[in-house]
């Protein structure tokens, strides 16, 4: 009975073991779920060293880099006439003129007007968004082309113009 009951410990733990190698490592731990989004806070802590080693430091755009980021959690914010239905969090959107998917970031009740759509998100950390904008500045030409895994505004496919 004993030696059941540790075969079958065996296999669960072997079962997370391989759950947690499905996600990419981040300085060598492997996380057990999709954090790549999450991870990307690094990337507006470096934007933010960025501004402080200029010459002339923009404290107000360091502290709205600190404030608003930019490239963790990455949405767009739109204004739509009042909605006739609510949304919920999660709820799919694609943009009729780009086909960029989202998702409803919040709960939205009828008649609301402002609503925010998170970005998709992969898995993989060098490229897990395709737009990401917030406060963060555009890239200087000299560290072109922009990138997911730059800390700069990145636009390769965002929502534009969507009806």
């Amino acid at each position: 009975m004993c030696y059941k009951t540790m075969q079958q410990v065996l296999v669960l733990v072997c079962m997370g073991k391989f759950a947690c190698a499905s996600w990419t490592s981040i300085a060598g731990y492997p996380p057990g779920s999709k954090v790549t989004d999450h991870n990307a806070l690094d990337l507006d802590q470096r934007a933010i060293e960025l501004e402080l080693s200029k010459p002339t430091i923009d404290y107000i755009q360091v502290n709205k880099i600190y404030s608003e980021g930019g490239n963790s959690k990455a949405y767009a914010l739109f204004t739509v006439n009042p909605l006739g239905t609510a949304l919920k969090k999660g709820d799919k959107v694609v943009g009729q003129t780009s086909r960029v998917e989202g998702k409803v970031y919040q709960n939205y009740p009828v008649g609301a007007t402002s609503i925010k759509v998170a970005y998709q998100v992969s898995d993989n950390q060098q490229s897990y968004v395709s737009c990401k904008e917030g406060a963060l500045r555009t890239v200087p030409a000299d560290k072109a082309p922009a990138a997911a895994s730059k800390p700069y505004k990145y636009t390769s496919k965002c929502f534009k113009q969507e009806q």
